[in-house]
């Protein structure tokens, strides 16, 4: 029989991915603190039943029990961010958690935008989007166009007129986007004159 010192007991506070063996689980790479560690023994000189408490509900056996009973085995509590908490006892804990992990969590930015008319195509602003997403971040990001009011008749003199002077807004700015699109055709021209000079010096 394992020694008991073998198994793997986390001090208090420990937190970050565990893993645990079978049938303990956790969802994948959620962080777990570990907030007690407790022996068989405590359990039952405070009055409390370990069998029942740990074992049985993840269907191991009294004889899984009694086995760990003989060892006086530690039980270790985790709980999650979400507050719930799971029992193992130690030989169950297959790998400490990451000590120098670093968390990571989803997000949603929210772009918020004035009434405009419901037929102007936003797919190239959309991509557009992306690519940025992609360029100043390093990932692939999901662009949703959601309706947030609902859709109001303007005069049309004076949809005319936003319509018109948002154009001129986006003609008189210079993004950087355009900024880049002009640079990469300068070098396309310059490549395609160096490339007409050479084939001009080889021929000669």
């Amino acid at each position: 029989m394992t020694e008991l010192y073998k198994y793997q007991v986390p001090g208090i506070g420990t937190k970050g991915i565990y893993t645990l063996l079978a049938p303990f689980t956790t969802e994948n790479n959620e962080v777990y603190e570990c907030i007690a560690v407790r022996t068989i023994s405590a359990y039952l000189a405070a009055g409390e039943d370990p069998l029942s408490v740990v074992y049985v509900p993840v269907q191991l056996t009294e004889d899984d029990y009694l086995e760990d009973a003989a060892l006086d085995m530690q039980i270790v509590t985790l709980r999650n961010d979400k507050g719930y908490s799971i029992y193992v006892p130690a030989r169950y804990i297959s790998k400490y958690p990451i000590q120098d992990g670093v968390d990571f969590a989803s997000y949603v930015i929210q772009l918020f935008l004035p009434p405009f008319p419901v037929d102007q195509n936003t797919t190239a602003f959309e991509s557009e989007l992306r690519e940025l997403t992609l360029q100043r971040l390093g990932v692939e990001s999901q662009v949703d166009k959601v309706q947030t009011s609902d859709v109001r008749s303007i005069e049309r003199q004076l949809a005319d007129t936003i319509v018109a002077d948002r154009l001129v807004t986006i003609n008189g700015n210079v993004t950087a986007f355009a900024q880049v699109a002009q640079l990469q055709a300068v070098i396309e021209q310059q490549k395609a004159r160096i490339k007409a000079l050479e084939d001009y010096i080889e021929s000669k």
